[in-house]
């Protein structure tokens, strides 16, 4: 089984090769291919926690509107590149997970108004889906918000992750929306609106 440098040094490469790609869109700090898939509402003048920020794509989009932003990824190159994007904000923070979670844990505790997990779960098992949810319970305040997403099974090459897996190789993972009542109840949230966006469910938790 991969460790969790193993898993970063595969987003190092992911990373690597899509800025290859795709570079030329940004622009500078906002301007990226990652567009504002939610209410800024849940944002502005918040403080946010991002749990998978990868290169700070998003980050970089609301900075401007946020009290004061963390961020955490798995991949060190995705978390040096992140920092670049708002290099002078004080409001502005990223780590690298496995180094630093316990940190996180610790000094972000019950001081999180809202916690983002965009386009992360699709990539993981139920064993860290759930490590990761119960981060986000541990940081938020009583009346924070979870904003996350999870693919529905219309994806072309989509898998269910059954629960004694633990993360894939680059398979999109789907979780019925049963399982995403049962896993997020089981983190201890009550599910306030899920939504159908194209091939995902956009889910607000509590």
């Amino acid at each position: 089984m991969k460790t969790d440098s193993d898993w970063g040094k595969q987003w190092d490469s992911y990373w690597r090769n899509w800025l290859v790609e795709y570079k030329h869109t940004i622009k500078g700090p906002g301007e990226d291919m990652s567009p504002l898939e939610f209410d800024a509402d849940y944002v502005k003048d918040k403080i946010v926690f991002e749990i998978g920020c990868g290169i700070g794509l998003l980050a970089a989009k609301i900075n401007s509107m946020v009290l004061c932003y963390y961020g955490i990824d798995i991949s060190p190159f995705a978390v040096e590149f992140a920092r670049t994007l708002c290099p002078d904000e004080t409001n502005f923070s990223v780590v690298q997970t496995e180094q630093d979670y316990k940190i996180a844990k610790d000094s972000l505790h019950k001081k999180i108004d809202t916690v983002l997990v965009r386009h992360v779960f699709i990539h993981l098992g139920e064993e860290k889906v759930l490590r990761y949810l119960n981060l986000a319970r541990s940081v938020l305040k009583p009346d924070g918000v979870l904003y996350c997403n999870f693919f529905r099974p219309v994806a072309e090459g989509s898998v269910y992750i059954k629960k004694d897996t633990d993360q894939t190789s680059g398979a999109v993972v789907y979780f019925p929306k049963d399982h995403i009542y049962d896993i997020l109840g089981r983190s201890g949230f009550k599910v306030i609106k899920m939504a159908e966006v194209a091939e995902r469910y956009e889910v607000i938790a509590m």
